[in-house]
């Protein structure tokens, strides 16, 4: 799915710690995703929090809607 690279995360080349994301989604999001019209008028912003730890990593995801 090259139209949604910009959600890539180069995890390897991230050190160890904690990385912080944030995104816009869209309408066009669920549309690249060939999903349902579930989602219309969708605005959310979704802040990610990338802990990276020898061995494994943990996420933590915020959405709010704008």
């Amino acid at each position: 799915m090259k139209h949604l690279r910009e959600f890539d995360i180069a995890f390897v080349g991230l050190t160890p710690g904690v990385h912080t994301f944030q995104y816009q989604i869209d309408d066009s999001f669920f549309e690249k995703l060939g999903a349902e019209p579930d989602f219309s008028n969708c605005h959310a912003t979704v802040n990610l929090q990338l802990d990276k730890k020898p061995g494994f990593f943990l996420l933590k995801f915020e959405v709010g809607v704008n």
